[in-house]
């Protein structure tokens, strides 16, 4: 199935992996297993040639591809989309590397193949470059989320080795099969496709590498597969590999003769390097599980240090709380002592006006006895003022009567006038008496004389009474 949709502004071409399965007699897929293929990734994936061809070749493998410009990204959601199980493909507008984080991205304008990560000038590219910023996702963190990857395919123009020397051994096991274009014309690859093979052999594959000789400049294709998918896997390179041959150079039958011996020489040498193999993966395969079973003891030595320092350092956390916290108890107890000593100069300032208050008490007792006293006295002092008031000697009107009286009578008739109107013994006394110095007085000085001293008198008795009546509130007052 080729793609329906491409830029028309361009050559077309968008995947050269793609190319070498349609175009030569021999496949490179010599080197696969006769399983089953369930997973497939493609990283570079442009318009989507390679992912439909792995999609009609292994109809129920699910396929992950992955191409990072924008343009050539809706060119490859549009081929997917007209093929008839498309939920198997899932595709990403994404770039992978061997990191995560924002990268310039450099695009050409009529060869979108040679879009790449890398900033360089490939000799066979044309149209001017543009550069966006992108971000990348890191592929080692991609293959750990799969169980395994039955076949890995890689075009991105440069960055195929910084994608591969991320993964690690663990990762490596879980690739069956790689097929991959290298790139070597420019001096900003720092690596070789010589080396690339080299690292792919030290993690368990057997590779091959076929340059691209139609072309002046330097890439081509690595394949690679690992060694305990299929034991005839030599052969098959082998065989491969005469039937490219024997396509394009009509050979002698002597010289076919010696390739043939050459043939049966190379199968026993390699049935023994197939036999060395093995004992080096089981030895490299026990140095792994020792390597591993080291770096699990160190990641738990780690750990245990870690957790001990965690501790180290909560201890000494705990004991700095803990010397806080004694430093307060202690500050604590003196304050406590503080308020003990002040609770104890408080209960004797208590004590002491306890007894001042019971002296208090006592002198109140003594005032209230007293005052008890003075009441009585007062009660007593009392009575007297009203029975002097009730025995005073006359009132006002009494000596104004007494005044008039004296007009008109001698003074034996005033006496018993006197003793008519007051029967009282003291007053009339006190009236008899006044009576003869009244006498005296009319006789020695005349009646002007007598008026004049009662009006003396009259006065006299408003003073006293007056004077009866403010000790008498005021005795009141007190006695209250």
């Amino acid at each position: 199935m080729r793609p329906k949709y491409y830029d028309q502004s361009t050559s077309g071409s968008d995947d050269t992996i793609k190319q070498v399965f349609d175009d030569l007699d021999y496949s490179p897929t010599w080197f696969f297993s006769d399983g089953t293929v369930e997973t497939v990734i493609d990283i570079g994936a442009m318009i989507g040639s390679f992912t439909l061809w792995a999609h009609e070749k292994w109809p129920d493998a699910k396929i992950y591809s992955y191409e990072p410009d924008p343009k050539s990204f809706n060119f490859l959601k549009k081929n997917i989309s007209t093929c008839s199980d498309s939920k198997k493909i899932k595709i990403f507008n994404s770039a992978i590397w061997n990191d995560e984080k924002e990268v310039v991205f450099q695009q050409f304008e009529k060869t979108p193949s040679c879009n790449s990560l890398l900033i360089f000038d490939p000799p066979y590219v044309t149209g001017i470059s543009n550069k966006i910023k992108i971000e990348t996702k890191s592929f080692s963190k991609i293959v750990q989320k799969f169980d395994k990857i039955d076949f890995l395919k890689i075009d991105c123009e440069g960055s195929e080795y910084d994608i591969l020397y991320s993964l690690k051994k663990p990762e490596f096991k879980k690739i069956k099969y790689i097929a991959l274009e290298y790139h070597e014309f420019d001096d900003n690859l720092k690596h070789t496709a010589n080396e690339l093979s080299n690292y792919l052999r030290d993690n368990g594959f057997l590779t091959q590498i076929i340059p691209n000789t139609s072309q002046s400049y330097g890439f081509g294709y690595i394949y690679a597969a690992k060694i305990e998918n299929d034991s005839n896997l030599i052969n098959k390179i082998f065989d491969g590999e005469k039937k490219r041959i024997l396509k394009y150079i009509e050979l002698p039958v002597e010289l076919q003769k010696k390739l043939v011996k050459l043939q049966n020489e190379f199968n026993e040498r390699t049935e023994w390097a197939l036999t060395l193999d093995k004992q080096c993966k089981d030895n490299a395969d026990t140095i792994l599980n020792l390597n591993n079973s080291l770096s699990t003891k160190d990641a738990k030595l780690q750990e245990t240090q870690e957790i001990l320092s965690t501790k180290d350092a909560k201890l000494q956390e705990t004991q700095e709380i803990l010397s806080t916290k004694d430093a307060k108890l202690q500050e604590t107890q003196e304050i406590l002592s503080t308020k003990d000593a002040k609770l104890q100069e408080t209960q004797e300032i208590l004590s002491t006006k306890d007894a001042k208050l019971q002296e208090t008490q006592e002198i109140l007792s003594t005032k209230d006895a007293k005052l008890q006293e003075t009441q009585e006295i007062l009660s007593t002092k009392e009575s007297q003022i009203e029975e002097l008031q009730g025995n005073f000697y006359m009132n006002e009107n009494e000596l104004n009567a007494l005044k008039n009286s004296l007009l008109f009578k001698t003074p034996f008739k005033i006496a018993r006038y006197f003793d008519k109107i007051f029967p009282e013994k003291t007053k009339r006394g006190e009236f008899l008496r006044l009576s003869r110095m009244s006498l005296l007085i009319i006789q020695n000085e005349g009646i002007g004389a007598l008026f004049q001293a009662l009006d003396e008198k009259i006065k006299r008795q408003r003073f006293l009474k007056k004077n009866l009546s403010i000790k008498l509130k005021n005795l009141k007052f007190l006695n209250k």
